[in-house]
């Protein structure tokens, strides 16, 4: 929390706590959520019995109210529900964990109602609904004389029931509670649903083959797993995920095998080169195992991949691999990247020269990628961060995203403090050209020139404020 936020909170104490309840309850009479929060805050002040009425009272107002939620107010409601989550949970200290799993079951079980009267386009309130599930199934393993049979049957309806996607971690919240035995009895549970649905209802039938996969992967069944992904069609694509736990299976050949078949998409696909070093090296064939690492930093400059590879080099080599290493990270097509990768060699007089010789091929608009690399290089490269806080500046500003301008105008007084020590310029314009080219390529934007007109004020009072300058 910063300063000013600290201070405002000081003074706001200092009024006193009656008159701010009033306040609070002037604009409760008129904002629901507020007016439920305040309830349940109150509560958790009145024993376990109130606070639990409370929780109840807000459970069941989830479902009562009739409005709905545009995208917009989205938040709002997921924030009243990951309130009730997180009261639930700390009564835990006050109530039995039958009472903690019942208040979370009644919790979740509103998810369908909610979900038909909310624009959750940003996943906001199904987030707040899958971590509830996460917590109902962990709160469960607190239940001793829980029925393993009557848990299984409370997965299996979860499952069924999880029309909007928000369960799908269930089966994982649940496993710990299930344990051995649920687990096989909701296997048993979903193979029968399977066997009931219909030839023609693929739809369902895959819901209840992935279920049965997950099922597999807890009871740690790869064969079963396999023969569940084979029935589903589509093996090849998932080769990557058996792969997987086939090495964790002990089984690194048959795991080398799927690899060779696989046709991965998406995060599988990136996974792989992980998953065929680790079968290498279970197998003992470490040189394959270090020509894949190779292999893998060559293509995306991972990092920590290559400092597995350098680790299992003979310290005489590891020099000429590092310098291998730079040439590669300089010459890759995925600038942004090789930065990263430079930086994290650490090799920062490399990472200038890829500054400076590839401005043009960075992409400014990896503001969170970038900002962080220019501030590591700031104190001995700062030539390269000028350079990127240039490219961070221009590329708000080619966009024409004006709520951004007062990022770009801080990247502007960022580059104009570190120019003085730039002795150097290599080729690039000086602070001088670089503005008069702003000056002239982003003259018509209105909006941008005020916003460095106060960013440059902000950065000349905080320099007062360093050097304890008067006014």
């Amino acid at each position: 929390m910063d300063p000013a936020t600290e201070s405002f909170i000081d003074e706001l104490t200092a009024v006193g706590a009656r008159p701010l309840a009033v306040l609070l309850l002037e604009y409760a009479a008129e904002d629901n959520d507020l007016a439920a929060r305040l309830r349940l805050m109150a509560a958790v002040h009145k024993g376990s019995d109130a606070m639990v009425s409370a929780l109840n009272r807000g459970i069941r107002e989830l479902v009562e109210e009739r409005g709905f939620y545009a995208w917009d107010e989205a938040a709002t409601l997921a924030g009243r529900i990951d309130n009730l989550r997180r009261v639930t949970l700390d009564a835990f200290l006050d109530v039995s964990p039958e009472t903690v799993t019942s208040l979370l079951s009644s919790l979740v079980g509103t998810s369908g109602m909610v979900m038909k009267r909310v624009d959750d386009s940003s996943g906001r309130v199904g987030k707040a609904y899958a971590e509830t599930v996460t917590v109902w199934g962990a709160a469960w393993v607190a239940v001793s004389a829980r029925d393993h049979r009557e848990l299984a049957a409370l997965v299996l309806h979860e499952i069924a029931t999880d029309d909007y996607g928000i369960k799908q971690n269930v089966l994982t919240a649940f496993r710990e509670a299930l344990g051995s035995a649920g687990l096989t009895e909701l296997r048993r549970l979903i193979q029968a649903e399977l066997d009931r649905e219909p030839a023609g209802s693929d739809y369902r039938r895959g819901v209840w083959l992935y279920a049965l996969q997950d099922v597999a992967d807890a009871l740690g069944d790869v064969d079963g797993f396999i023969a569940l992904v084979q029935a589903t069609g589509s093996a090849d694509r998932r080769a990557v995920e058996i792969a997987e736990r086939l090495v964790t299976a002990g089984r690194p050949a048959e795991a080398l095998a799927w690899l060779d078949r696989a046709a991965p998409i998406g995060r599988a696909a990136g996974r792989a080169p992980d998953v065929r070093i680790a079968a290498f090296l279970a197998l003992g064939r470490f040189e394959e195992a270090q020509r894949a690492r190779w292999k893998d930093v060559c293509e995306r400059l991972r990092i920590d991949q290559f400092r597995a590879y350098l680790e299992a080099l003979p310290v005489a080599d590891r020099e000429p691999a590092r310098q291998r290493a730079v040439a590669t990270a300089l010459g890759h097509g995925d600038a942004n990247a090789a930065l990263e990768f430079l930086v994290g060699l650490p090799d920062t007089a490399a990472a200038e020269t890829l500054v400076v010789t590839r401005a043009c091929d960075i992409d400014g608009r990896a503001h969170d990628q970038l900002m962080p690399l220019a501030d590591v290089l700031e104190d001995a490269q700062p030539l390269a961060t000028v350079l990127l806080t240039r490219v961070l500046a221009e590329a708000i500003l080619d966009a024409r995203h004006s709520p951004a301008y007062h990022h770009a105008a801080r990247y502007i007084c960022k580059a104009e403090h570190l120019a003085g020590r730039v002795t150097d310029w290599l080729g690039h314009g000086s602070h001088s050209d670089f503005m008069a080219r702003l000056r002239d390529v982003h003259r018509r934007k209105s909006a941008f020139w005020p916003a460095l007109a106060a960013a440059e004020r902000d950065a000349i009072t905080v320099s007062r404020q360093r050097c304890q300058v008067p006014e």
